[in-house]
């Protein structure tokens, strides 16, 4: 009986490995086997599973996209959407605490609780202004400045995003349980066709397959910008 359900146990696990290595994900500089594993990238998956619907209507994603700025460094989009209606742009955050922020202040604020009714707040990078560099080195890859851009700031279910102030009627900054409903705001029509979202897609996707020299240049920018 033991031998049997040690046999079983290895059926199993070899079945879930090999679900895993096959299972579908948006184009990616990752491989699924190693994704997620940060709370960021988890964040970044579990954006993409409340997307992945969209797909059924020709939706195409790209995910981990490190396209280039106009000062040789890359900028690294956790997730894109090619639809009918436009481009996605999401930036995701998977953070708790209550958030704060305005979309023309260069930091946001995370507060978290710290015991005997203490606070610990800390500062990060304004998301909108991230996600504008992203759209702005994505438009100039696809040479396109006509096609509607949309940018969602995606923060996890466990925060609660207590003064957020946009100014810009195509960015949004909300929680993922409602991602969906902010797709269907911007959802004003087809304004690319089939053929366009397969050639965007082409273009885009050369910058998610990049080289692993490529990956380490872009972490060493980003500390050197932090020093």
């Amino acid at each position: 009986m033991v031998a049997i359900l040690i046999l079983l146990f290895f059926v199993c696990l070899i079945l879930f490995i090999w679900l895993i290595q096959n299972k579908d994900y948006p184009a990616t500089s990752y491989s699924f086997t190693d994704y997620p594993v940060t709370k960021g990238e988890i964040g970044e998956y579990r954006t993409y599973c409340s997307l992945r619907h969209y797909e059924r209507n020709g939706a195409r994603f790209i995910s981990n996209c490190y396209l280039p700025c106009a000062n040789g460094e890359t900028t690294e989009v956790d997730l894109i959407m090619l639809y009918h209606s436009g481009i996605y742009v999401f930036e995701t955050k998977n953070y708790s605490g209550w958030i704060f922020g305005d979309d023309k202040c260069r930091t946001w604020t995370q507060t978290l609780p710290a015991g005997k009714q203490g606070i610990v707040k800390n500062h990060f990078y304004n998301p909108v202004m991230q996600n504008r560099t992203h759209i702005n080195c994505l438009r100039r890859v696809v040479k396109n400045y006509n096609i509607p851009v949309y940018s969602i700031i995606v923060f996890s279910n466990q925060s609660t995003l207590k003064k957020i102030t946009i100014s810009s009627p195509d960015t949004v900054v909300l929680n993922l349980n409602e991602i969906n409903n902010a797709v269907s705001r911007f959802n004003r029509g087809v304004c690319l066709s089939e053929d366009r979202i397969k050639q965007l897609y082409a273009i885009l996707i050369q910058y998610a397959n990049v080289s692993n020299d490529v990956k380490h240049q872009h972490v060493r920018d980003r500390m050197k910008h932090r020093l």
